[in-house]
This record gives structure tokens, sequence and C-alpha cells, in this order.
């Protein structure tokens, strides 16, 4: 078997000739970016019926508004907020939020590439 470059999603060619199962693409070295969403939920059903997306560059401000700890370990899932926080970071957002009947949690989405994530803040 011949000897395979480094590759994103690495795949030996068979040696009779055909071609790979999946498309080789090269390593990409670029950091990743969670995004976060203000999520409102409704107090009745539970269901969540509001997403407010904030571009990358707000997001450690909106962890700090928010109360959660800088590189917080548990942050793995959504965080809930107080009215307050939530009106915070709607504000920060320049976004309006119903405190009134919803509440608000802080929840992290799959990440985006750096450089998408660069261009969305703008």
């Amino acid at each position: 078997m011949r000897e395979a470059a480094i590759w994103a999603n690495s795949t030996l060619r068979p040696d009779n000739g055909s071609a790979p199962p999946i498309r080789r693409a090269k390593w990409n070295h670029r950091p990743m970016q969670a995004g976060y969403f203000l999520v409102g939920y409704d107090r009745g059903t539970g269901e969540a019926i509001a997403y407010h997306a904030l571009p990358p560059a707000m997001v450690e401000a909106a962890k700090s508004l928010g109360g959660i700890p800088a590189n917080d370990p548990s942050m793995i899932g959504d965080w809930p907020l107080s009215s307050e926080a939530a009106l915070a970071i709607a504000a920060l957002a320049r976004t309006k939020i119903d405190a009134d009947h919803l509440d608000y949690c802080l929840e992290p989405h799959e990440p985006v590439p750096a450089t998408r994530a660069t261009h969305a803040a703008e």
C-alpha cells in the first residue's frame, strides 16, 4: 500500500485504482469559534420560540453580562440568564426581547470557521 499524505479526512486509495470513497481536502488549521444564541423559552410550555444570534465579537461580553465564568468547562450547553442579564445582552446585540413573558438562555451552536465568524461580525 502507498504511503498517505496527511489529510483532514484521510482514506487510502485502494491499490486496484478505483476512486477513494471520500473527497480529499487539505487539513485546515484555522481556529474555530463557537457561535452563540440568546434563546427565549415560553414559560408555559418550555418551548424555544425566540432566537437572537450573537456576533462572535460580542460573545465574551455576553458571557460576562450573563455571569458565565471565563473558560468555564461546564459551558457546553445552555446557560440560564436572569431577566436583567438577558436584557443587558439584548441591548449589547441591539435587539429587542420579551423578558416579561420568556425565560432566556445563552446557548452555543456549532463552531464556524474564524474567517466566516469575522465577516459575520462586520
